[in-house]
């Protein structure tokens, strides 16, 4: 079940955890 808060939940986590991975590309 998806509701309102969960869909926004999930939205902002995933540019969270693209912006984490290009973070720990540029420290290489």
């Amino acid at each position: 079940l998806l509701d309102g808060e969960e869909i926004q939940i999930a939205a902002g986590k995933v540019p969270a955890f693209k912006a984490g991975k290009e973070l720990k590309e540029a420290v290489k």
